[in-house]
């Protein structure tokens, strides 16, 4: 949930929403059990009130496929909706899976140094990712 939140701000930001989310929410059931809209709310001065409806789909999918768990593999976390690469990489190094996560920063710093030139999310240029 940290790294969803952390998404295009800072830490200092999300901290208190977190907070009131993680509170509202103890658990993935108290989350499937509210409409989209009501996370959407508590996102919104995130800027991730669009990501409230995926977030919620993923839930139920957890609740339904898993058992309640989080998927502990890249590819199972890949399908969850709303899940991109990045995130899942960093919830399978969370689960003791070495998976190289490549953000934005790292992408620029990579493209500069071997002239690669990227498209619009660096993050995302073929040629830096491997599967």
């Amino acid at each position: 949930m940290a790294e969803l939140l952390l998404q295009k701000t800072t830490a200092a930001t999300v901290a208190p929403i977190y907070q009131e989310f993680v509170d509202r929410y103890p658990t993935l059931s108290d989350l499937a059990a509210v409409p989209a809209a009501e996370v959407a709310s508590l996102l919104q001065p995130l800027g991730l009130f669009f990501r409230a409806q995926k977030l919620r789909e993923s839930v139920l999918v957890i609740l339904e496929h898993y058992q309640g768990n989080v998927p502990r593999t890249e590819a199972q976390l890949l399908e969850l909706p709303g899940v991109g690469k990045y995130i899942a990489r960093v919830c399978a190094n969370a689960f003791g899976q070495p998976k190289a996560v490549l953000d934005t920063n790292v992408a620029r710093i990579l493209q500069r140094f071997f002239g690669i030139d990227g498209g619009k999310v660096k993050s995302r240029e073929a040629k830096l990712s491997r599967s």
